[in-house]
């Protein structure tokens, strides 16, 4: 071996366990950063955020790359330091001096330095390299995808039997110590974090766990006095009313005080001129579902009522609402508030 290429091999062997170096640290930066940090980077235009969150969100590609790069590196770096090594001290030694050393250099400088740097600096480092990254697995995807695809049937070959549908999905405590994260770095505010929470609530809650029971509603008979009926508007002050006729199982529809008061109902007229339509729901029915059955129909208030049909109670749009935003104290509670 001329001293040229003896020069040339330590050049090689020098690059070789810096990419090496660079690739593990990046590794480690990337899948060490807080997501919540590189979405707030990326909020304030940091140049690599962005890139850093899709090599987050596309990890098979992302993975296999480093592999890739970090055995091509590694291995080269190998064959250059026994090429080293043999010239200075021939094929025995040279080999055994090849093998300790490069174990050494590669677990100092190929993993363990570069990992305690990717940690510690995760976010910092992440967001300056990705965009490197990224250009790379672009060039390279046809090879990804082969590798890719025969690493996915391997996988699923092997570790079907450990495969859990439900993990694939975030439990609503996980979600929670997410929120409580996203709020103690400041991406979000406290009263965010309560309002996704209550929405989360929201979706699990029925039209039974939201509904005014029966014995609690303030109800119209369509045969009532019109005089009574001003005395019981006047009496409980709300704006909305379910109107039942003979049997308060029977309901058939929803007097608004607005409409008595610019028709200027006659002492003898009949309210069943005036009454709007009413939904009935079955009480299983998702809080969620009778929020948009609500706003199709254009309804502010449904009644809940079991498979008989009998009354079960009644639900208005004030009430889906305040389970989200909280009590909202206006004219259009149904319940008897004394």
């Amino acid at each position: 071996m001329g001293i040229d290429r003896f020069v040339a091999e330590i050049l090689v062997a020098g690059i070789l366990i810096t990419l090496s170096f660079t690739v593990t640290m990046f590794e480690l930066a990337l899948f060490s950063s807080d997501k919540i940090r590189l979405i707030s980077m990326r909020e304030r235009g940091v140049k690599g955020s962005l890139s850093a969150l899709h090599l987050l969100t596309t990890p098979d590609a992302t993975v296999n790359t480093i592999i890739l790069l970090n055995t091509l590196a590694n291995t080269g770096f190998s064959v250059m330091i026994t090429e080293i090594m043999i010239y200075l001290y021939g094929s025995d030694l040279g080999s055994i001096l090849a093998l300790v050393i490069g174990t050494i250099v590669i677990m100092i400088f190929g993993e363990s330095i570069p990992k305690t740097i990717g940690i510690r600096y995760s976010e910092r480092i992440a967001v300056k390299l990705a965009p490197v990254f990224h250009k790379i697995i672009r060039s390279i995807m046809p090879l990804l995808r082969a590798v890719s695809s025969i690493s996915s049937v391997v996988a699923e070959s092997l570790g079907e039997k450990f495969y859990d549908k439900d993990q694939e999905s975030f439990s609503e405590r996980e979600v929670k110590i997410f929120l409580k994260l996203a709020q103690k770095k400041g991406v979000i505010s406290r009263i965010e974090r309560r309002l996704i929470e209550k929405i989360m609530r929201f979706m699990d809650l029925k039209a039974v766990d939201i509904m005014i029971p029966r014995k609690d509603l303030v109800m119209i008979s369509v045969n009532e006095d019109i005089n009574r009926i001003y005395e019981l508007l006047k009496k409980y002050g709300h704006s909305r009313y379910p109107v039942y006729q003979d049997d308060v199982n029977n309901v058939i529809g929803m007097l608004h005080v607005k409409d008595l008061l610019i028709k200027n109902v006659e002492k003898t007229s009949d309210i069943k001129d005036l009454l709007r339509p009413i939904i009935k729901v079955d009480p299983e029915t998702k809080a969620h579902d009778l929020l948009r059955i609500m706003r199709r129909e254009g309804t502010h208030m449904a009644v809940i009522v079991d498979h008989n049909n009998n009354l079960l109670g009644a639900v208005t749009l004030e009430d889906l609402v305040e389970e989200i935003f909280g009590e909202i104290k206006d004219e259009y509670d149904i319940i008897n508030k004394k």
